[in-house]
């Protein structure tokens, strides 16, 4: 099964003019005031229930992981963005890679909650 990846609304200059991200520690800070909420100097966005970093840009919900590869190469990815190190929430260049679905579900730590058999890959 292919995902396609919507391609969301925010430019690359927009993206710059709002917030600051530091490629070695992957942090994201708002450049200016986005809201009440999101104050200028201050770390951008929560951790979801699944682990990721998130964040709302003009009232679209974005990952961080996918934030972090359009800030730094100017391009949406066509594809999932994989954690190297399997760490949902580190977001730092380094360790973001451009995978297809199957590359992405290699790294899986754990089998699947309805797996029968409680091992990885599995069927």
């Amino acid at each position: 099964m292919e995902v396609i990846m919507k391609k969301p609304s925010i430019t690359h200059d927009e993206l710059l003019a709002i917030i600051t991200y530091d490629a070695l520690t992957g942090q994201f800070n708002n450049k200016k005031q986005r809201s009440p909420r999101a104050l200028a100097g201050e770390s951008c966005g929560w951790i979801n229930a699944l682990g990721y970093r998130a964040m709302t840009i003009n009232k679209e919900y974005h990952l961080a992981h996918r934030l972090a590869w359009f800030y730094m190469t100017g391009q949406w990815p066509d594809v999932e963005i994989d954690h190297l190190n399997g760490i949902r929430s580190d977001n730092r260049f380094g360790n973001l890679r451009p995978a297809t679905r199957e590359i992405n579900m290699q790294n899986r730590r754990k089998a699947r909650s309805d797996s029968a058999s409680g091992v990885i890959g599995a069927h």
